[in-house]
């Protein structure tokens, strides 16, 4: 049997993805480690189930690293029939309501009150404070301060 080029890449092109390349392109594309590869691909279900799951998540905004860790350790594709699902889950999982920028300079502005030490520290040049005032900023805001917005709120009120 003979065949043309044209024959040949037909024939190529209606082959299935083989495990060897979905492997390189699962470690290459969502940048995943070796085991987490092996595990995806060895199973055809679920390397498609993930893939969808990756589309879904890429809208929004979530990694292919996170969904991989939440398959593969916390079998979340196990209850989920559907990648949407799946991903809407880890939505409600990941999304965090963050506390009034108001009420996060309240606790910026009685943290500093009640650290004066630290406080003091900080303006000798002790800079490593600061991760501790965060802290207890965020404790006082019982975690819900947008972390972003409480570094920028002590530091302003710490170079006055």
């Amino acid at each position: 049997m003979k065949f043309t080029d044209e024959e040949i890449e037909k024939i190529k092109s209606s082959l299935p993805e083989l495990p060897k390349e979905k492997r390189e392109r699962f470690a290459k594309d969502y940048k995943l480690a070796g085991d987490y590869v092996e595990i995806l691909v060895s199973d055809p279900e679920r390397s498609n189930y993930f893939e969808e799951a990756v589309k879904l998540g890429t809208k929004a905004d979530i990694s292919a690293k996170e969904l991989a860790d939440l398959m593969i350790n916390k079998k979340f594709d196990a209850e989920f029939l559907e990648p949407a699902g799946f991903v809407r889950k880890v939505l409600e999982l990941t999304s965090v309501e963050y506390t009034d920028p108001s009420d996060t300079k309240f606790a910026v502005l009685e943290v500093m009150g009640e650290q004066k030490k630290a406080v003091e520290d900080y303006k000798q040049g002790k800079g490593e404070v600061v991760g501790f005032l965060i802290g207890m900023v965020q404790k006082k805001l019982k975690g819900k301060g947008n972390p972003s917005l409480v570094r920028e709120g002590l530091l302003k009120e710490l170079q006055k």
